[in-house]
C-alpha cells in the first residue's frame, strides 16, 4: 500500500496514475490448478485484468517472497525459517516466474521489486530498546543475504526484459540493514516499509533509465 501511494505521488506531476492491486498475505499463485482459494482466484483475475488493459504499460510487482518460500521469520530469528516444503517452494517460484512471463509476453514493462529486508523486531520495539539514535540496525547484512539466497540464485530464471530493483541497496550497507537512519524510520513494523521508506524506494523506481517516467 505504501509503495503504491508513494509511486502515485511521484507520478502525479507527470500526469500519470497508479492502479493498485493487492490481496493481504497472498503469495504468487497464478495458474495453480492444484489450489482453489480466494488468493489463487484473485491472482488469476488480477493478471487477467492487467493483460486486458492496454493503458497499463508498466507493472511493478512486489511480494514478501521469503515468507511464501520459507515461512515467517518472526519467532525464528536469528535462525533462518524453513517451514515450507521444497516441492511447494518450487511451485510458488514457478507461479511467480510464469506470471512475469505472461506480463512480458503481453508487452508490459515489468519492474520486480525484491523484498525489503526484514527486521529482527518491530520498529516500535527497536526504537524503545535503542532510543533516539540516528540509526537503528534491523538485521546484519549477512543474515539478510542468507535469507534472500534462494531468490538471488534464481533471478536468472526471470524472463528477459524484467528490471529488478533491490531495496537492500537503499536500506543496507556492507555490514548492516537498517530500520531507521537519519532520525526517520523506514518501517512501520518488522517487514513493511513506512511512507518514508516507501518514498525512498519509489524514488529509485521512478528514476530507472527506461520503464517508468520520472516525475
Amino acid at each position: 500500500v505504501e509503495l503504491a501511494y508513494a509511486l502515485a505521488e511521484g507520478l502525479r506531476p507527470a500526469g500519470q496514475g497508479v492502479k493498485h492491486l493487492s490481496f493481504s498475505g497472498c503469495g504468487p499463485l497464478f495458474g495453480r490448478t492444484d489450489l482453489d482459494t480466494p488468493c489463487r482466484r484473485w491472482s488469476d483475475a488480477a493478471l487477467d485484468y492487467l493483460l486486458a488493459t492496454p493503458s497499463i504499460r508498466t507493472v511493478v510487482v512486489s511480494y514478501r517472497m521469503n515468507l511464501h518460500l520459507f515461512g515467517e521469520h518472526e519467532g525464528v530469528y536469528p535462525a533462518l525459517p524453513d517451514a515450507v516444503p521444497a516441492a511447494e517452494r518450487a511451485r510458488v517460484w514457478r507461479a511467480y516466474v510464469t506470471m512475469l512471463e505472461r506480463l512480458v509476453a503481453a508487452g508490459k514493462q515489468v519492474v520486480v521489486v525484491l523484498q525489503a529486508p526484514e527486521l529482527r523486531k518491530g520498529i516500535d520495539d527497536l526504537a524503545l530498546v535503542e532510543g533516539e539514535r540516528d540509526a537503528i540496525v534491523g538485521v546484519p547484512r549477512a543474515w539478510w543475504e542468507a535469507r534472500q539466497a534462494f531468490v538471488r540464485s534464481h533471478l536468472t530464471e526471470l524472463p528477459p526484459g524484467v528490471t529488478v530493483v533491490d531495496p537492500a541497496e537503499l536500506f543496507c550497507d556492507a555490514d548492516k540493514c537498517y530500520a531507521a537512519r537519519g532520525g526517520a524510520a523506514d518501517y512501520f513494523d518488522d517487514d513493511h516499509l513506512s511512507m518514508h521508506g516507501a518514498q525512498r524506494l519509489a524514488g529509485r523506481i521512478l528514476n530507472l533509465p527506461g520503464p517508468v517516467p520520472a516525475p
